[in-house]
């Protein structure tokens, strides 16, 4: 398994598994992804195992922020590391850039994810009411530096 940046050779097989993992929860379109490439303060990278994309990750660095968009593992790679390998490179990159603090929102339902998050030492700072458009509450998270 390789894990490199997200470059246009990718974005088909992401928005691919981003509507697998998504479905019914408001999947990103390929127009966001591809939109995600021409932002110079985008970061993103993606797990690659033979041709298949097995997960992703981004968000946007704006200083000292980093703003974690979207995170996504393909099921039958799950329980590995991988998400966690692809935060850890995402994140890299973020401090690179000046970005050590990261936010994120997450869907209060998502127990594995908030696990996840909780494990890599992010804390829950408040909530937004029907974040998401099928009105599902949001977590907010945040990790310091």
């Amino acid at each position: 398994m390789k894990i490199g940046r997200l470059d246009a050779g990718h974005v088909d097989r992401v928005t691919a598994l981003e509507s697998e993992v998504f479905s019914g929860r408001d999947p990103w379109p390929r127009t966001a992804f591809d939109a995600e490439l021409r932002n110079p303060n985008a970061v993103w990278f993606v797990a690659v195992e033979g041709d298949a994309v097995v997960g992703y990750g981004g968000g946007w660095c704006v200083t000292p922020e980093f703003h974690l968009l979207n995170l996504a593992v393909h099921p039958d790679f799950r329980r590995r590391g991988l998400a966690r390998e692809l935060l850890e490179a995402v994140f890299s990159e973020g401090v690179r850039r000046n970005c050590g603090t990261v936010v994120l929102e997450v869907r209060h339902d998502n127990a594995d994810a908030v696990r996840l998050y909780e494990r890599l030492g992010f804390v829950r700072i408040s909530s937004r009411a029907r974040y998401y458009s099928a009105g599902e509450d949001a977590l907010v998270y945040m990790r310091y530096p």
